[in-house]
């Protein structure tokens, strides 16, 4: 089992790194099951869902901590789908094999106005995106968009703009390049 408690973290002088000066927290947001967990539940997780799995997302890059929160790859949040909480989830661009986040999950209000501020969201299923894109056009009007294509090694998702904002409210595992 591993202690999380006792680990401790890295320090860096590199300002896009958190260290244990910079950053702590007591609990945090674990998408992948739609629930705020704590250190102790962390331990809990890794024996149920097994640390080496644990291990082997955050060495692949699939897991990183975002202002207290644990985000996941998108393509990892679309193959853990069922069972979930939420149904529409924050999402934040990357341009790499990742091509998205996906955090803490919102209702569809929240997912709504999420969109209507600017920001991106991922839902499980095309019809749930739709909704919200939807939901956040003053006028119900919505554009799609297939995964658009990319440079070799890029992920990038199907998705639906709300027709009077440039947010997209991504869906599914999404196409690598």
């Amino acid at each position: 089992m591993i202690d999380i408690q006792d680990t401790p973290l890295p320090r860096s002088t590199n300002t896009n790194v958190f260290n244990d000066e910079e950053f702590t927290t007591s609990a945090f947001w674990v998408p992948a099951l739609g629930v705020v967990a704590t250190a102790s539940m962390l331990q809990l997780l890794a024996i149920s869902v097994g640390a080496t799995t644990l291990i082997y997302f955050a060495a692949k890059g699939l897991l990183s901590l975002k202002s207290g929160a644990l985000w996941v790859a998108g393509k990892v949040a679309n193959d853990n789908a069922k069972n979930k909480r939420h149904v529409h989830y924050e999402a934040i661009r990357t341009s790499n094999s990742l091509g998205i986040w996906v955090g803490p999950g919102r209702s569809k209000t929240k997912a709504i106005s999420r969109l209507k501020s600017g920001l991106d969201t991922w839902s499980i299923g095309s019809s749930n995106a739709l909704s919200i894109a939807k939901g956040a056009s003053p006028t119900g009007r919505y554009r799609y968009d297939s995964a658009h294509s990319a440079g070799k090694g890029k992920r990038t998702f199907a998705h639906y703009h709300p027709y009077e904002y440039g947010t997209h409210s991504f869906y599914g595992g999404g196409k690598l390049w």
